[in-house]
């Protein structure tokens, strides 16, 4: 089994050398060695799982399927590109399969941001506990987060509920991050006009109006952050 992991993560993991960006791919042994000093600061471990007796409705896992390329960003300016990866939202935790029955779990210590599917995220201090959130905008003032979490629902014999299975739930939050502080926010508009002085907010709301963009929607939200931030 280690000889098997060793084989597929030489496999999984190329290393481009942002420093001199020449987009060079590099799958050898050595360069997944330097993966897991560089990326993880050790090589990371391997965790084995059984499907549950009980079935459960929905998962822990952000994305739906396994096919997903991440472009890793270290804090001392190397890029490795990955495929075959997962954020388990209950560990906390970016995640591979690399066996039917095993996963490999990375230490993201020295990593500056992970992008999956064109999505950023970066692991924050809450609450002096590590957290792993996406990046809906940044600025140098601020931050607009996204945390995804899970919730277990215990299935209901009640017929009227119609829950024969135990379920899981994702839960989403949202938090400005300003001066590496935190406040927890929901996407509405006056949360959202609020974080920009007054003199943009007309042009804001004209915005709004002509893109007919929604304070209550994510993305729309991003591009009304981003126009804001280019005003």
């Amino acid at each position: 089994m280690k000889i098997f992991i060793l084989i597929t993560l030489f496999f999984c993991v190329f290393q481009l050398n942002a420093q001199d960006n020449q987009g060079v791919i590099n799958n050898t042994g050595s360069s997944v060695l330097r993966a897991g000093s560089a990326v993880q600061s050790s090589y990371g471990s391997m965790a084995y799982f059984y499907n549950p007796k009980v079935k459960v409705e929905g998962s822990v896992y952000l994305f739906n399927n396994w096919e997903n390329n991440a472009r890793i960003y270290t804090k001392d300016n190397y890029t490795y590109l990955l495929r075959n990866i997962n954020l388990n939202l209950e560990m906390n935790s970016f995640v591979s399969k690399v066996a039917v029955d095993s996963i490999y779990t990375f230490n993201i210590q020295n990593v500056d941001k992970i992008i999956i599917e064109n999505k950023i995220f970066r692991q924050y201090i809450l609450n002096e506990k590590k957290r792993i959130f996406q990046v809906v905008y940044e600025s140098s003032k601020f931050a607009l987060l996204k945390s995804v979490h899970v919730q277990y629902v215990k299935a209901s014999a009640n017929p009227m509920i119609n829950r024969p299975n135990d379920k899981v739930i994702k839960r989403y939050s949202y938090f400005i991050y300003k001066d590496k502080e935190f406040t927890k926010i929901k996407l509405t508009k006056k949360n959202v006009l609020n974080l920009f002085h007054s003199s943009k907010l007309e042009n804001l709301k004209k915005y709004v109006r002509r893109n007919r963009l929604s304070y209550f929607i994510e993305e729309d939200v991003k591009r009304i952050l981003t126009h804001a931030g280019s005003i």
